[in-house]
């Protein structure tokens, strides 16, 4: 019983640690005048390759909006958009990438 307390205790000491260094991070990026994509991520390069195409398929029903979007979609395997996918139909736009955040960390 006693070990079962302590992961949990571990856990919720993990987790909300995760949480204060996370909103930490995101005031130093806003006081430093850096975009933040829905409030949560820093706005990055690989956006168009690991968010774009899902983001595109839950609007639109296709990964590509035109030819060029079918090379920039492939530059990264699809195993951390499939993550944001599944976030983004469970929680969510607005929550997608909160939930997305605690997924990765």
């Amino acid at each position: 019983m006693l070990v079962k307390k302590s992961f949990i205790f571990l856990f919720l000491g993990a987790f909300i640690s995760a949480l204060v260094w996370n909103e930490l991070n995101k005031s130093a990026l806003k006081s430093n005048g850096i975009s933040l994509r829905n409030n949560a991520t820093e706005v990055t390069n690989d956006d168009v390759s690991y968010l774009v195409p899902f983001d595109n398929f839950r609007k639109n029903g296709s990964f590509y909006t035109d030819e060029l979007s079918k090379f920039t979609s492939v530059i990264r395997s699809p195993g951390y958009g499939s993550i944001y996918v599944a976030c983004l139909f469970i929680f969510g736009e607005k929550n997608a990438l909160f939930c997305l955040y605690l997924v990765n960390h």
